[in-house]
């Protein structure tokens, strides 16, 4: 069409002869090329076209619409074209508004002044309208970054709820290149107003954010402070992302973990009272309970505002929970620490905790509480028999177990692969585990731990004596 202009209207018109959605691009294409050739005549088609009742011929015109180079374009041509967008965007066909919408973005690439637009598409109560705004962002208008207001449109979508699972992929791409480019606070900012207005769905941050999850991450200082500021809200929403979060980091090998100095620096002791609750409540890995717990000896007047914190949470809670790696740590804080108020504390939480297990370790065994092995022996084959039974049950109707076969195996240490009725080479047969470390107080008293953590969770920070 660009070698022959005369051919465009004939190829419009075949188009309409036949509507269809193979042959939509194609009418997009020749209206655009047409307005190219004769702006005036071929403006008025497009407009004619967009009132048309059928779909297949009006979506292409509005999608024409906003794919029009507008930079040098008449101010009326361009509010006759934002009338189209903005009666898309009020219509109560889905298909017209996701069509006004991408029509909308498009337009403001070269009408960058009638910007207005993209908080008129923001504002509408539609879940993917992050997706849609920030996928357009972030990966078609490299040249509206040097906008003035382009922060100000990513700052919109930190303020939607309920939008779908991977809406924020496109800003997530915005993000972690101003966190790359020492824009730190501009990144802070907006995950801080999107974790609020999203509590009430505690989406997780690894899946939604993925390269600011990597970021933070790396990020020593901004992430111990962004944990902070998450574990301490009163809003039980924004402290399970905070559980999501340091799952995540865990199944990461992040695990030394540790709050940065300045936030303990700044916080009164009932703050630090309700942080050191908020991290027992929630934390629920051993090496990030222990490392972020002890972290709370790095601040000013420590042995005066957090040794005694410390000291309590380490032997009464962390250390009854995980025994084996809090004496684990505190060996090494003895062999690695000079200073010697950090490691009389680590002295006095050890001899604390001796004590409890030697005693715990004197009391006798009763035999007679132990269930006897046949009964072990049965509840054994009993569980196994109704696992096996669930995962049969969930696997049933899998597309997964639709393409393969199943080949029943006897017990052995090896195993081989048929195809074709052929049978393949034997190999040898290995095992795979993985295993966490469970609180004890979630075994010896479940329903007391579980009270304890939600009280931690839900209480106000205590009021400074």
């Amino acid at each position: 069409m660009n070698g022959h202009p005369s051919s465009i209207g004939e190829v419009v018109k075949g188009c309409l002869a036949i509507p269809s959605e193979a042959l939509a691009p194609l009418l997009r294409t020749a209206l655009i090329q047409g307005v190219s050739v004769n702006r005036a005549t071929w403006l008025a088609r497009i407009h004619e076209l967009v009132a048309n009742h059928n779909p297949l011929v009006s979506m292409p015109a509005v999608d024409a619409l906003g794919l029009l180079n507008w930079d040098g374009g008449t101010a009326e041509e361009i509010d006759k074209a934002l009338e189209v967008v903005r009666a898309g965007l009020h219509s109560d066909d889905e298909r017209q508004i996701v069509a006004a919408t991408g029509a909308g973005l498009n337009l403001i690439s070269t009408a960058t002044d009638r910007h207005v637009l993209i908080d008129e598409i923001a504002a509408l109560d539609k879940p993917y309208i992050a997706r849609q705004i920030g996928d357009h962002l972030a990966y078609r208008v490299e040249h509206l970054k040097a906008q003035p207001w382009y922060l100000d449109k990513l700052r919109l979508l930190a303020a939607k709820a309920n939008q779908e699972a991977g809406s924020y992929h496109g800003v997530d791409h915005i993000l972690s290149g101003l966190y790359l480019t020492n824009q730190k606070d501009i990144c802070l900012e907006w995950l801080r107003t999107w974790a609020t207005t999203n509590s009430d769905a505690s989406p997780s941050l690894s899946e939604e954010l993925p390269q600011i999850f990597e970021a933070l991450a790396k990020d020593d200082e901004t992430l111990g402070a962004l944990l902070a500021r998450w574990l301490t809200s009163d809003d039980a929403g924004i402290q399970q992302m905070a559980r999501k979060f340091l799952d995540d980091l865990g199944l990461h090998r992040k695990d030394d973990l540790r709050f940065p100095t300045s936030t303990l620096d700044a916080l009164s002791p009932p703050g630090l009272l309700q942080l050191t609750r908020r991290v027992l409540a929630n934390v629920l890995r051993e090496e990030q309970k222990i490392s972020l717990i002890w972290s709370l000896t790095h601040t000013i007047s420590a042995e005066s505002r957090t040794h005694l914190l410390v000291r309590e949470a380490m032997a009464s809670f962390v250390g009854y929970d995980y025994p084996v790696a809090t004496i684990k740590h505190l060996e090494t804080v003895l062999v690695t620490e000079d200073e010697a108020p950090i490691k009389k504390l680590a002295q006095d939480i050890r001899e604390a905790l001796k004590n409890y297990y030697d005693a715990l370790d004197a009391l006798p065994t009763i035999e007679e509480l132990r269930p006897l092995s046949e009964h072990r022996h049965r509840f054994t084959k009993e569980h196994r028999r109704m696992m096996n039974a669930a995962f049969e049950e969930a696997n049933m109707k899998s597309v997964f177990r639709q393409l393969v076969t199943t080949i029943h195996l006897k017990a052995g240490r090896s195993s081989f692969s048929m195809r074709n009725g052929e049978v393949g080479e034997r190999m040898h047969m290995s095992a795979a585990s993985h295993s966490v470390t469970l609180p004890r107080s979630e075994s010896i008293d479940k329903v007391g731990s579980d009270l304890q953590r939600r009280q931690f969770i839900l209480s106000a920070e205590p009021k400074d004596q």
